[in-house]
């Protein structure tokens, strides 16, 4: 599985896609290649347990299978492991995964050779721009709803990908970008949000990667009083409470001073 290297950063609000593009002029992005993606989530016990995801997802006319897990953190970047395949259609419930997919599967631990069923998904317009750094970085604007039952949720990222580029590099322009425009880390991925919509999304992790995670989840309404109890106990404790602004300006200064190394 190859090594996915991005830094996802969440609007407080509403997303001007050109303001992120001025706000990033000194990377001298490319002008921005508009693109229409539907994906669709197969959840099971045995994958989020293990915190990976399956999705199919069409990509204008393509249409494109991933297989996402757990990786590494690289200064101060949290990465996901990935395996993308083309497909000729959206997958259905018990159909054969991919050979790559089984075996990176049950290299983890899992055993699983068949598509879950459909569970949630969602649809994006994005913009997508490639920026002038060493190596190569990708600049995405994502703008869009995630609907996972009768709820959905406002999607309006921005997501600062390597192609080759360091991670101390893209984090450079993650912390310009957030401090420009107000936006905030996302400790949670398209897929993970989706589950904690239906409320399938297990304990955060520990340390500081788990204070970004909490601060999505309390915003996503997940935040029970014995939740958010266990949760500080999971994270390493917290100080002022998981749930008050300055809890969430602490894990803003945290994530800015990982990102430093």
């Amino acid at each position: 599985m190859a090594a996915e290297v991005e830094i996802q950063l969440i609007a407080r609000g509403d997303l001007d896609g050109a303001a992120v593009f001025d706000a990033a002029a000194r990377w001298q992005p490319t002008p921005p290649v508009v693109r229409r993606l539907e994906a669709r989530y197969h959840p099971a016990p045995d994958l989020t347990a293990a915190r990976y995801v399956l999705r199919a997802r069409r990509e204008d006319e393509a249409i494109v299978a991933a297989l996402k897990g757990p990786g590494p953190v690289v200064s101060g970047v949290p990465t996901r492991l990935e395996i993308e395949r083309g497909l000729s259609r959206f997958p259905e419930a018990d159909e054969a995964l991919p050979a790559a997919f089984v075996e990176a599967l049950q290299a983890a631990g899992m055993g699983r050779t068949t598509w879950p069923a459909f569970g949630y998904g969602n649809r994006v317009r994005r913009l997508q721009a490639d920026l002038a750094l060493p190596g190569g970085a990708e600049l995405v604007v994502d703008v869009g709803v995630l609907q996972a039952g009768e709820r959905q949720l406002p999607i309006a990222e921005v997501e600062v990908e390597s192609t080759g580029a360091t991670a101390q590099q893209i984090g450079e322009v993650a912390r310009a970008l957030a401090q420009a425009l107000d936006l905030r880390p996302s400790g949670l991925s398209k897929g993970a949000r989706g589950l904690a919509l239906r409320g399938e999304l297990g304990e955060p992790r520990p340390g500081w990667l788990g204070l970004l995670e909490v601060e999505e989840r309390l915003r996503l309404g997940e935040a029970r009083s014995d939740r958010v109890t266990r949760w500080a106990s999971v994270v390493g404790g917290a100080a002022p409470p998981l749930d008050s602004d300055e809890h969430a300006a602490a894990v803003r200064r945290r994530w800015e001073d990982e990102l430093r190394g």
